[in-house]
């Protein structure tokens, strides 16, 4: 599914880049994402298996992953304090679930993220 002029909102993403060795998570240094973010969505299973609703539903032109960190808004108007750690930023939600889907030609992907 071909989405050019749906994809018009900025979206921050923090890419989950493994533990930092004090028991919690490390992630790289936020980047800049062109989507579409719509609040609410489905009900969705987790890696765990547990059935949750998900909070918010992302469509994305890259590839991202389960346990990467996304937020709607621009990556310029974050506290240089927190900006590393979007467990500390009120708003960045948790990417529970990620599905990319071809068209039937397989030439365009449909990237969504649930959080």
């Amino acid at each position: 599914m071909k989405m050019n002029n749906l994809h018009h909102q900025l979206i921050i993403h923090w890419a989950h880049t493994g533990e930092d060795g004090y028991g919690g998570s490390a992630f790289d240094t936020p980047a800049q994402l062109v989507g579409r973010w719509e609040s609410g969505g489905d009900m969705i299973r987790t890696s765990d298996g547990d059935e949750v609703a998900a909070l918010a539903t992302a469509f994305l032109w890259h590839d991202i992953a389960e346990g990467d960190y996304l937020m709607l808004g621009d990556v310029d108007d974050l506290d240089s304090a927190t900006a590393d750690n979007p467990q500390a930023i009120e708003g960045a939600l948790e990417v529970r679930q990620f599905r990319k889907t071809p068209d039937y030609r397989g030439r365009y992907f449909e990237r969504k993220a649930m959080m």
